[in-house]
């Protein structure tokens, strides 16, 4: 038996299956119920990468006056990038020559990533402005951080210049570096220091918050990537996790792999369902999630022995 805090474990668990229903689950069913459901799961869902980021900053912090630590952090998230971006080379190809995407959109995703893999580019990047900020004091950190997510947030719902458009692609839209990664892993490195009460009532009220926001955004026909409430929920939330002093005895150990490589290579069952099964039923959907986690998990499984002789998969 392990005597260890299982919070955070529990909360990545919840994480990742965020991740498969923001990539699964539709915006809209035909019934009514189903769409508001599927709406509040994906506003939920849109906390979980700034949280991914914010965990990833909450456990670097130590590490940031140690530069050969730093540039070590750096190159494995860069070499990571890489090979799966080689890895995924093949539905990026297939997208090309079907002309689902354009010349331009082809080149921005080879220097961001494709879907998904845009977080290991935005995280190896933030690390490098999150250590060469260190030095700055907590609260201009902090300001920093909240002025750069909220320039996101206007990006991304303003109508843009066409000159500005394309700018905005180049770097990445939204889901970048700089207004998406950077802040929530600055906040993460921050934490401690940041005075915010986390009780769980305060948790589902910012909860709610992100919620309600998620519904403005549907009933505009509109899909944003940075919520406004994400980030006072992902703050609060996090406070309380890391604050959870009980220890839970559990029967097993987790593999500190196995939600970074569930996610890396989930894109995959998600994409073999969207060739194959196009329906997208509630029950449907359902079933693709659960066939998406057991599939990930086997995949990952494999993956992970390859990975211990090479240790640069995850």
């Amino acid at each position: 038996m392990n005597n260890r805090n299982v919070a955070l474990d529990l909360l990545k668990f919840f994480l990742i299956l965020g991740v498969f229903i923001g990539h699964i689950m539709p915006y809209k069913f035909d019934i009514e119920w189903q769409t508001y459901i599927s709406v509040i799961l994906h506003s939920l869902a849109r906390t979980v990468v700034p949280l991914f980021f914010i965990i990833s900053g909450y456990f670097l912090k130590k590490k940031l006056d140690d530069a050969d630590a730093i540039f070590a952090y750096v190159k494995r998230y860069f070499v990571m990038f890489i090979i799966w971006q080689l890895i995924f080379a093949y539905p990026m190809y297939t997208f090309y020559i079907n002309q689902l995407v354009d010349n331009t959109t082809t080149i921005q995703t080879v220097l961001y990533g494709f879907g998904h893999l845009w977080f290991l580019n935005a995280l190896f990047l933030g690390v490098i402005l999150v250590y060469y900020t260190r030095q700055l004091h907590v609260n201009l950190k902090l300001n920093l951080a909240i002025t750069l997510l909220f320039i996101g947030i206007i990006l991304q719902n303003i109508p843009l210049p066409e000159e500005f458009r394309s700018i905005y692609n180049w770097i990445g839209t939204s889901r970048n570096f700089l207004f998406f990664g950077f802040p929530y892993l600055m906040i993460g490195t921050i934490l401690n220091q940041i005075n915010f009460k986390h009780s769980k009532q305060i948790i589902i009220f910012f909860g709610l918050l992100v919620i309600f926001e998620g519904f403005y955004y549907h009933n505009h026909n509109g899909i944003s990537n940075l919520y406004i409430f994400s980030l006072p929920f992902t703050i609060a939330l996090m406070k309380y996790i890391t604050s959870y002093k009980k220890q839970i005895e559990v029967p097993f150990t987790i593999n500190p792999n196995l939600l970074l490589g569930m996610y890396l290579v989930h894109f995959y069952p998600v994409y073999y369902l969207t060739l194959n099964f196009p329906e997208n039923t509630f029950g449907v959907v359902l079933l693709k999630l659960l066939f998406v986690i057991i599939t990930s998990y086997i995949i990952f499984r494999i993956l992970d022995l390859i990975n211990k002789k090479i240790k640069i998969l995850f």
